[in-house]
């Protein structure tokens, strides 16, 4: 809770006023909904990008599958981020899978919104198929929680879509926040 607050309060420094539009990836879509359940009228169009409401307790034993699909796409990600090697750990931050367990475990404990307490902001549900841990049911579930939300799914990706697919991402965010 502190953590979105502090988000909050940074990007009002960049936008004074109005309400801010905002895209939340993975853990990004969690400080979201709780920026949501905070200060609901800060924000504008909300955009969840492979992300849930609540997440099981094999969720550490998903990651270390997360970290292959990662590994699949190295040549990839090397040359979007132009560098020799080591892209993975790039995007990974290079965290110790001790580091990770701990991480996932208080994400286990993680609760977004409820049907009961729907959301009056308009959302966007990105998520891949492929996805390891986010599946379509966890997605719809999520949309639920929106008075305004629905799911945009991609067959053929997984949980790196923005890195992966960027420019069909892309067209589906710039489409929606018009």
């Amino acid at each position: 809770n502190d953590l979105a607050k502090h988000v909050i309060f940074g990007l009002r420094q960049i936008q004074k006023t109005g309400p801010l539009n905002v895209i939340g990836w993975s853990l990004g879509g969690c400080l979201i909904q709780l920026m949501l359940q905070n200060n609901p009228d800060d924000l504008g169009k909300v955009v969840l990008v492979n992300t849930a409401h609540s997440f099981n307790a094999d969720l550490f034993e998903k990651t270390i599958d997360l970290r292959k699909e990662l590994e699949n796409e190295e040549d990839y990600l090397q040359a979007v981020f132009e560098v020799k090697k080591g892209a993975v750990e790039l995007i990974s931050a290079g965290c110790s899978y001790k580091v990770l367990n701990e991480y996932y475990d208080a994400l286990t404990q993680f609760r977004g919104f409820s049907n009961e307490n729907k959301s009056k902001n308009k959302c966007l549900i990105v998520y891949g198929k492929k996805d390891i841990v986010i599946n379509g049911h966890d997605t719809e579930e999520l949309a639920a929680c929106f008075l305004d939300g629905r799911v945009e799914a991609y067959d053929s990706q997984g949980h790196f879509l923005p890195l992966i697919a960027p420019l069909p991402f892309n067209s589906a965010i710039q489409s929606f926040l018009r």
